[in-house]
C-alpha cells in the first residue's frame, strides 16, 4: 500500500536492533499511544489484529497493560494478537523481542502486505504509523479492507500535521463507516 518510494525504503532499511533501543522506542511512543478502550479489549478477550506492527512495540505496550489488567481483576478471558507487517527485519525484531508471562494471551507475528494478504476477521484492530503515509486511493482502500474483517473497535494513532511524504487526515473518525 505504499507508493514505490516508500515502499522500497521502508521494505529495505531497518536492520535488527537490541533490547535496549526497543526498550527506549517502546517508552518514547507511550507518550502518544495511549491506551484508550485496551481495557475493554482485555476484558472481553478476543483477536487483534496490529496492522504495520514493526518492531512489536505497540504490541509490547499492550500485552504488558493486558498483564495488569487480567491479574489485577483475575480475568480468564483470552487475547490473540496477529502482528502484520511488509518489512522483515522488523518482524524479526519483534518475534525476538515481544515477550508475555500470561497465559492467557498469546500472538504470531508475519511478514506480509495487509493489503494484498487475505486475513480472517479480528475482533479489534490497533492501526499505528500506517494511515499517514498512505495516499487518499490507498488510504481509502485500506479503511475498507479494514472495516470489513473488524467486528469490535479499531484503534488508531495518526499523525495530524504534515510531514515530507505523508497524509495528514483531521478528523479521521469522519473516514470510517463503523
Amino acid at each position: 500500500t505504499l507508493n514505490m518510494h516508500q515502499s522500497t525504503y521502508y521494505r529495505n532499511t531497518y536492520e535488527p536492533i537490541d533490547k535496549w533501543t526497543w526498550e527506549y522506542l517502546r517508552k518514547r511512543k507511550q507518550y502518544f499511544q495511549m491506551p484508550l478502550g485496551w481495557e475493554e479489549m482485555v476484558i472481553s478477550g478476543g483477536s487483534i489484529i496490529d496492522v504495520g506492527c514493526g518492531d512489536g512495540d505497540m504490541i509490547q505496550n499492550f500485552i504488558d497493560f493486558a498483564e495488569k489488567i487480567i491479574k489485577k481483576r483475575n480475568l480468564k478471558s483470552k487475547i490473540h494478537i496477529y502482528g502484520i507487517d511488509v518489512n522483515h527485519s522488523r518482524v524479526e525484531n519483534a518475534k525476538k523481542l515481544i515477550k508475555t508471562k500470561s497465559s492467557n494471551i498469546t500472538f504470531e507475528i508475519v511478514c506480509g502486505d495487509f493489503a494484498s494478504k487475505k486475513v480472517k476477521k479480528f475482533d479489534y484492530a490497533l492501526i499505528a504509523g500506517v494511515l499517514e503515509i498512505l495516499n487518499n486511493n490507498e488510504f481509502k482502500k485500506f479503511v475498507s479492507k479494514l472495516e470489513k474483517i473488524i467486528k469490535k473497535k479499531i484503534y488508531v494513532e495518526d499523525l495530524m500535521e504534515q510531514f515530507p511524504g505523508g497524509y495528514p487526515r483531521y478528523h479521521i473518525g469522519k473516514y470510517f463507516k463503523k
